[in-house]
């Protein structure tokens, strides 16, 4: 899967694209092969609760169509960035499994851990 990772109004970190990275990683195996994946970090206006931004991923699967998420970001600078990464893609995620036909419960076995 081709993956585009743009930074706007804000400077690029390496440490937020490898997140991003990873999360795409996964979204391409469950999506199969070929698609491209784009994903735009965009800087929103400063407040007084910190630099905020907004995550627009559109996921385009050859022979299914296009998906598209927008998460914003935390409004306080102690919340977790990396936090709104795995929301968006978990959203994305879902309409991947709603668009193949996957149930609810079908994700909740996934999701569930064994133990010993």
């Amino acid at each position: 899967m081709d993956l585009q990772i743009t930074f706007r109004h804000m400077e690029p970190s390496e440490a937020f694209k490898s997140a991003v990275e990873h999360e795409a990683e996964e979204i391409a195996s469950a999506a199969g092969a070929g698609g491209v994946c784009r994903v735009v970090v965009e800087g929103l206006q400063k407040s007084h609760e910190g630099r905020r931004f907004a995550l627009h991923i559109e996921l385009t699967v050859h022979g299914r169509g296009s998906l598209r998420v927008r998460e914003e970001g935390p409004s306080s600078s102690r919340a977790d960035p990396y936090s709104a990464v795995r929301g968006a893609f978990r959203r994305l995620r879902q309409q991947l499994d709603t668009e193949a036909g996957v149930s609810a419960e079908r994700r909740k076995r996934r999701g569930r851990r064994r133990t010993a």
